[in-house]
């Protein structure tokens, strides 16, 4: 869904995910792992407060998310934690990638490789 005044921070937000997508395949061989958060709409004071504040805007978005409601700014420090955590070690890029960059590829071993999607 796209919104009007919205297409550079789209398009920043997509540029990054991209580039954590090379980036994942660039530092991978060297055991760093490189991971995007993107949690969509939360109840913050982005865009004035708005998705907050406003309770049709908020029902708007939390009807288009899964769990039937917008995140809330004390949902994302523990998922932050947890993908910091020595426990997803192996956690790198998003395994659906359409990305060329985040295929496996057939080249020689690398020291410390995260294997990618298969």
């Amino acid at each position: 869904m796209s919104y009007p005044g919205f297409a550079a921070y789209s398009a920043v937000k997509g540029a990054v995910e991209v580039l954590s997508v090379y980036m994942a395949k660039e530092l991978g061989a060297r055991g760093i792992a490189v991971n995007t958060v993107a949690p969509g709409a939360i109840e913050t004071d982005f865009l004035g407060g708005a998705v907050r504040d406003m309770p049709d805007l908020n029902k708007v978005f939390a009807d288009m998310i899964a769990l039937g409601r917008v995140g809330m700014p004390d949902d994302i420090g523990p998922m932050i934690a947890s993908l910091l955590s020595e426990d997803n070690r192996w956690v790198n890029v998003p395994s659906g990638s359409k990305c060329p960059a985040a295929r496996p590829s057939n080249e020689a071993s690398v020291e410390k490789p995260i294997p990618g999607p298969s």
